[in-house]
């Protein structure tokens, strides 16, 4: 009888567990007028724990994303180049989510955790293509650069993908998916910006 006993300072707590409750509600409400009588619904509080944290994490992906866009703002002191900075690794959200949706992979916050890491990884490759975007000879450059990047970034994480553990699986395929989608759409930032004449060699 130990372990279903808890000492609560000068009281004691006795923990009985129950079995086959098919309505809990109704179960809750006929025992709220019994005193000291505490009805703890595993799993609702699991329920609502997950529930706060996908909430939480939402919160926090779009103020860093709007943290991300100001600063961007405060780099360029235009609107232009700090949304075509932007631009790819928003893409890349919107494909990839598009993708696993078309496979039939049911998203949870394990991907949107992975999702995170590949918007706060892939504007960089957008912010190196609008800083080369005047250069072609520096473009060329800055690809190279981006592709043994994210390359090996692709490597490291997407072996995660063949993972036994749904966890660790779906990590793989967001990260390492996500990844390779900033590598091949980082070029689409020059669709917004200015068109301008070379820079001259000085």
């Amino acid at each position: 009888m130990r372990p279903l006993l808890v000492e609560l300072g000068s009281d004691t707590a006795v923990i009985t567990y129950l079995k086959g409750v098919r309505d809990p509600k109704v179960l809750e409400a006929a025992l709220a007028p019994v005193g000291g009588v505490h009805f703890f619904d595993q799993r609702k509080f699991l329920n609502d724990v997950y529930a706060e944290f996908r909430k939480t994490t939402l919160e926090q992906l779009f103020i860093g994303n709007g943290l991300v866009i100001l600063l961007l703002l405060v780099r360029y002191r235009r609107l232009r180049p700090a949304v075509a900075a932007f631009f790819p690794c928003a893409l890349v959200v919107l494909v990839l989510l598009g993708s696993l949706a078309a496979l039939g992979v049911e998203t949870n916050l394990i991907h949107v955790v992975g999702l995170d890491m590949v918007m706060g990884m892939g504007v960089d490759y957008g912010i190196f293509v609008v800083d080369s975007a005047t250069d072609p000879e520096e473009m060329g450059t800055t690809m190279l650069s981006v592709f043994v990047g994210s390359f090996t970034a692709i490597l490291t994480f997407g072996v995660l993908a063949i993972s036994r553990h749904p966890a660790l699986r779906a990590l793989g395929v967001t990260i390492g998916g996500g990844l390779l989608l900033s590598f091949l759409l980082a070029p689409f930032a020059l669709l917004l910006m200015e068109a301008r004449a070379p820079r001259a060699d000085a």
